[in-house]
């Protein structure tokens, strides 16, 4: 087993000691202990130490719910696990959520702004696909679904 993979030290009872927990804090534990060099599951079962499964994050309304990695594992029986839990957001964090995301998407549609902004030196006249994109970009924050859902213009070549 990786000696950097994620383990929990239990109590007899299956109580948790310490979490995360790394086999060299097994080795470290026990100066006086001689291991091998490939620790199996069931040498470290002997020392109340367990491989913990780590879940993958589920699929969450990121706007409306806020999803934490739970800080304990869990015994299903068979294996130890580190799971999520998904909850809703209070209505600040809604709004703040909703502010964060207008201030992104606004900074991206600047950025491409100014990469254009060469289009509109004195000495130079834009196309109109030009002049378009460059007045769609203006117009994103004003899309009806803005700021989670845009629809970016496609950039003249």
């Amino acid at each position: 087993m990786a000696l950097n993979m994620n383990f929990v030290k239990t109590d007899n009872d299956k109580k948790v000691v310490t979490y995360p927990y790394l086999l060299a804090d097994l080795i470290s534990d026990n100066p006086k202990t001689s291991f091998p060099c490939n620790i199996t599951e069931e040498l470290a079962a002997q020392w109340n130490v367990f491989p913990v499964i780590e879940e993958e994050k589920p699929v969450y309304h990121e706007r409306i719910q806020k999803c934490v990695r739970n800080s304990e594992p869990t015994f299903d029986g068979s294996h130890w696990r580190v799971d999520w839990t998904v909850s809703s957001k209070t209505e600040e964090e809604t709004t703040q959520y909703d502010a964060d995301k207008s201030t992104e998407i606004r900074t991206d549609r600047n950025k491409r702004l100014a990469d254009t902004d060469w289009w509109a030196v004195s000495d130079r006249t834009m196309s109109s696909e030009q002049t378009e994109y460059r007045d769609l970009l203006r117009k994103v924050p004003q899309q009806t679904d803005f700021p989670h859902s845009v629809t970016w213009p496609t950039k003249p070549s």
